[in-house]
C-alpha cells in the first residue's frame, strides 16, 4: 500500500475526480456540493493498492455554520466552541477494510494536525474509527445528534504534538 498527502491545489484533475468518486460512496455525502468542499480542504489523503485508490481522508476547514450545528446537536452540552479544523472523510473501500489502511490514513492526517487543535465526528456504530482517533491523541467528549443522521461521537485533539 502507498499513501500520499496533498493540498487540493496540487492534485491533478484525475486525483480530485477519483477522491470525489470514492467519497460519494458514503451515503451522507451530497455529490452536488462536494466538489467545492474538496477544493477547500486543507489536506487530502490517498491510499493506493496496486495503483488503485482504495482509501481516502482529509483535514478540512469546517465552516462556522457546520460547527454551530454540531454544537447544537450535543446530547449533553459540554462545549461552547469547536476548532476550525476537522479530520474527516475517512473512507476505505469495503473489500479493503481490516488491512490497516484506515489506520495509516488517519495517522498520516493526524501528523498534519500535530500542532493544531482539531475535531472529528464518527458514527456511533463505528468503534474502529474511534479507536484510531484515540490512538492519535483525540479524546471522545460527547455524543452529537444531527437531523436525519445517526448519532455521532465527537472527538477533540488539543494543539500539543
Amino acid at each position: 500500500m502507498d499513501t500520499m498527502l496533498k493540498a487540493p491545489a496540487l492534485c491533478s484533475n484525475l486525483e480530485l475526480e477519483q477522491f470525489k468518486k470514492l467519497l460519494c460512496l458514503r451515503p451522507e455525502i451530497d455529490s452536488r456540493t462536494i466538489e467545492r468542499r474538496i477544493l477547500k480542504a486543507h489536506t487530502l489523503a490517498f491510499a493506493y493498492v496496486e495503483s488503485v485508490l482504495v482509501g481516502i481522508g482529509a483535514v478540512k476547514f469546517a465552516k462556522p455554520g457546520f460547527r454551530r450545528r454540531v454544537l447544537e446537536g450535543q446530547k449533553v452540552r459540554l462545549l461552547e466552541e469547536l476548532p476550525d479544523r476537522e479530520l474527516g472523510w475517512l473512507y476505505v473501500k469495503e473489500d479493503f477494510r481490516g488491512r490497516g489502511i484506515g489506520s495509516v490514513l488517519s495517522s498520516d492526517l493526524i501528523g498534519v494536525l500535530k500542532n493544531s487543535q482539531a475535531y472529528a465526528l464518527t458514527d456511533s456504530e463505528n468503534p474502529v474509527t474511534g479507536k484510531m482517533l484515540s490512538s492519535g491523541g483525540f479524546f471522545q467528549c460527547g455524543e452529537i445528534l444531527l437531523a436525519n443522521h445517526p448519532s455521532y461521537f465527537l472527538y477533540l485533539k488539543d494543539s500539543t504534538p
